[in-house]
């Protein structure tokens, strides 16, 4: 995640995080990256965040991003 919002290749909407996740480094540094670059930070209720993701095993952050760019081989 922290990665993603660095690289800046696609912008990052928002950002979901599920409440109860232990503080540490990265989390802290998401947190502050979306707040340095106005990216909403959303915390959501375990159940909640579960229900907004599509994998089995989310870890508790999830960003909302614009869609990769995509081109026609005909037209590059």
């Amino acid at each position: 995640m922290r990665e993603a919002i660095l690289a800046g290749t696609r912008k990052v909407r928002e950002v979901n995080m599920s409440e109860g996740l232990e503080s540490g480094t990265v989390i802290e540094d998401i947190a502050n990256l979306s707040k340095e670059l106005r990216i909403p930070l959303r915390m959501h209720a375990k159940s909640k965040f579960k229900s907004m993701t599509t994998t089995e095993s989310a870890q508790g952050v999830q960003a909302i991003c614009d869609p990769y760019q995509t081109w026609r081989l005909k037209t590059l």
